[in-house]
């Protein structure tokens, strides 16, 4: 195999140089050595998967020496990517010109080109050249990350660190569609500060703020153990998501944040019972049956649920009132 250099291109004014490239050629021996000395590494692998060349890049990523790797198989040096190989070559052989995967190995990343090794038009193997990506993918890693975390923030209340509106709207139609799917109950609480705007007019909005985390500290600890997810709905609102539970223990749930609330003992002197309290109201759906459209369970249970909010503030405040439905 001879490769002459032609450099036609080059100026008439250097005639020189141009009879010097026509004359040098390169053999397979330097086209070898080359290939050898390559930065990328590079294998040659036969139709069992075993090595038959690699170059000084590929037995240093491999962490062993060339005379090692010539003949090894690929499932006993790379144990991972013995069934991606084997794959591969059927794809080869199916008539692919070229594959391109990504593999990891001793914590680095490879991107990996394939080609087939032909003789009379017959895949008598494979040549693999792979490109470290490491930094690349360190890199897409972070901005997937980053990205993320930016999405959390715009789901997050800064405040309280619950979920905002646009949080609790994704979760809700995410637990709706669920409990739909599998036939499960679904329940909903809503809960107000009673005479809120009295203590942030008496206390101060520092007060206030205060005030809104502690009690959302105190939510988030009481469903935790239900799997729930608690939202800040609106200002002094909030709302907690609980699925699989059923009206009673969501009722029982409810009335244990109430009291934890009340527990507190933060000072209100605007209140009839003398200390912040929450009203709390209750809406349950369940089982979900699944012909149902799930965007009227999200607007049903939260519009059941405001409703027993209403109903528990009506009957005096400080206290729980429920919902529920066996649809």
């Amino acid at each position: 195999m001879n490769f002459a250099v032609d450099l036609l291109s080059v100026p008439r004014a250097s005639p020189p140089l141009c009879l010097r490239a026509r004359s040098r050629e390169v053999d397979e021996g330097d086209l070898l050595r080359a290939v050898s000395r390559g930065p990328v590494p590079i294998l040659l692998l036969d139709r069992d998967l075993r090595l038959v060349f690699a170059n000084d890049a590929a037995a240093g990523a491999l962490r062993l020496s060339r005379p090692a790797l010539i003949g090894g198989s690929l499932a006993e040096l790379l144990p991972h990517t013995a069934v991606l190989a084997r794959h591969a070559m059927e794809l080869l052989d199916r008539g692919r010109p070229t594959l391109e995967c990504e593999i990891g190995h001793a914590g680095r990343h490879y991107q990996l080109s394939v080609n087939p090794l032909t003789t009379a038009g017959q895949v008598e193997g494979m040549i693999v050249a792979a490109t470290d990506i490491t930094r690349r993918h360190r890199a897409t890693r972070q901005l997937r990350a980053a990205a993320r975390r930016l999405a959390a923030r715009t789901r997050c209340d800064h405040l309280t660190q619950l979920m905002n509106r646009r949080g609790l709207d994704l979760a809700l139609r995410q637990k709706t569609k669920s409990a739909s799917r599998m036939r499960e109950p679904l329940s909903v609480l809503m809960a107000d500060i009673d005479w809120f705007k009295s203590y942030n007019d008496e206390y101060g909005h520092l007060a206030g703020d205060h005030c809104i985390r502690r009690i959302a500290k105190c939510l988030r600890t009481c469903i935790e153990s239900a799997g729930g997810e608690a939202a800040r709905y609106g200002g002094e609102e909030f709302v907690a998501v609980l699925p699989g539970i059923s009206r009673a223990d969501a009722t029982s749930i409810a009335e244990r944040f109430r009291a934890e609330v009340e527990a507190l003992e933060i000072a209100h002197g605007f209140s009839l019972y003398e200390v912040v309290t929450v009203s709390v109201g209750a809406a349950s759906l369940g089982p979900a049956i699944t012909d149902l459209p799930t965007d009227w369970y999200r607007e049903g249970i939260l519009s059941a649920a405001d409703d027993a909010l209403y109903c528990a503030k009506a009957d005096g405040r400080n206290r729980v009132r429920s919902f529920g439905w066996r649809l």
